[in-house]
């Protein structure tokens, strides 16, 4: 056989082979490759605009700058799974009634890119996913109503009905938080029109059958709220599921822990922890906590207010400790004080032994009555710090109950600090 003829049989079997390997391509129907980042973490600050939200490769340390960050009007981050964060639409007002579900990653150049969203007819919150293909959120424009989605493709699945539960105030109502275990989901009622809510009823609904399954009533002395926030981790390795809520801060009335135990839909009357007032038993006013974080072993992160203001008991002293007769002047100096107040500190809380015990070498921050994202790394937990003097986040490890300052902030107030890794 001559080259030439060599040659010629040489390119067609090529081409055959080309060929081959096109139709094979073709008819491949895998998913492409995702470039999205999977690790990094996000700092939000709230400007006096909106909100300031920035990737970092890394943990930052040193000073983060987060002032060239992405400016959004309203970075309000409810949930986070397989490194997609989701939260009403970042573009709208946190206070609209305007809506929309939306689905956030952060691409290959670090930049926030709003994947999907689900069109809704009112404000979104809350929302919560409970795994790859189940989530479920509250649409303030449907009453009564929770919304179950599928997280990754963004389909609604269907909706549960709660019109069967108990709502024993004439008012529109929305859910304040939920707290997932299984199939069940708690969640309190509030109201749509103030923050408080009297008495302290929490509806159930079993997300797998879309059903109403039932409700249960504490009266507490007062109108309370919940107070949990983004990332809120709630029950422990045995199952039992703990609800948070404010109290009422304008009649002393504590903010308090609740249980529903392993296997239970009613909370435990037994057990009911006034962490304030464990803390310091002098509190007297103003005994809240917020943000519960469970860390495992039978210990919890929790912010606590450590004191009640000397400036604030002045007030009350004028009206002999009678809150119900302070005149709206006197509320609105109280609410000053307190969100000046540096009382508020990050707190280790023993859930078996029910103590409250103050971390070391962690300041005080102010404005006890704001939400806080806590973050777990490398076995580490990420506290936000917020006085007159830092703005910062400090690292505490469980393993040897010490904690120092990891690193600074600047182009903004502290709003939120995600490890895009973690699931919540």
């Amino acid at each position: 056989m001559n080259n030439s003829r060599l040659f010629r049989l040489f390119v067609l079997i090529t081409i055959g082979v080309t060929v081959t390997l096109s139709a094979c391509n073709d008819d491949d129907n895998s998913e492409p490759v995702s470039t999205n980042k999977t690790t990094g973490f996000i700092l939000s600050v709230a400007t006096s605009t909106g909100n300031l939200v920035k990737y970092f490769e890394t943990l930052p340390t040193g000073t983060a700058n987060v002032s060239d960050g992405f400016d959004f009007v309203a970075f309000n981050p409810q949930d986070i799974f397989n490194s997609a964060i989701y939260l009403q639409n970042p573009n709208v007002e946190n206070n609209s009634r305007e809506g929309g579900l939306a689905k956030l990653v952060v691409d290959e150049n670090g930049d926030f890119q709003i994947v999907d969203e689900i069109t809704t007819t009112g404000r979104v919150n809350p929302i919560e996913i409970r795994d790859a293909e189940t989530g479920i959120y509250f649409d303030f424009g449907i009453e009564e109503r929770i919304i179950v989605f599928n997280p990754s493709d963004m389909s609604r699945i269907g909706t549960i009905n709660m019109s069967d539960a108990l709502y024993p105030r004439d008012e529109e109502t929305r859910y304040r938080d939920f707290f997932v275990r299984d199939n069940l989901v708690f969640t309190p009622l509030a109201s749509t029109e103030f923050t408080w809510y009297d008495p302290f009823v929490v509806h159930i609904a079993d997300i797998d059958a879309g059903t109403f399954v039932g409700d249960f009533t504490l009266d507490l002395g007062g109108p309370v709220r919940n107070n949990n926030f983004f990332a809120g981790l709630n029950e422990d390795e045995d199952g039992n599921l703990y609800l948070t809520e404010e109290g009422d801060l304008l009649t002393g009335t504590p903010a308090r822990l609740h249980r529903v135990n392993s296997g239970s839909m009613e909370v435990d009357l037994e057990f009911e922890l006034d962490l304030a007032g464990i803390l310091n038993p002098q509190n007297l006013f103003y005994r809240v906590y917020n943000s519960f974080f469970y860390i495992g072993n039978g210990e919890a992160l929790v912010s606590v207010t450590s004191e009640t203001p000397a400036g604030v008991l002045a007030i009350l002293a004028t009206v002999e400790f009678n809150p119900g007769r302070l005149s709206t002047e006197q509320r609105f100096e109280i609410e000053a004080i307190l969100n000046e107040s540096e009382s508020a500190l990050w707190c280790v809380l023993d859930l078996d032994a029910r103590t409250v015990t103050a971390i070391d070498d962690v300041p005080g921050q102010t404005a006890q009555g704001r939400r806080y994202t806590v973050t777990e790394f490398d076995g580490k937990w990420y506290l936000p710090v917020d006085n007159d003097s830092e703005n910062a986040y400090y690292s505490y490890d469980p393993t040897t109950g010490t904690a120092e300052k990891a690193f600074d902030v600047t182009g903004g107030r502290l709003s939120d600090f995600i490890n895009l890794a973690n699931n919540n």
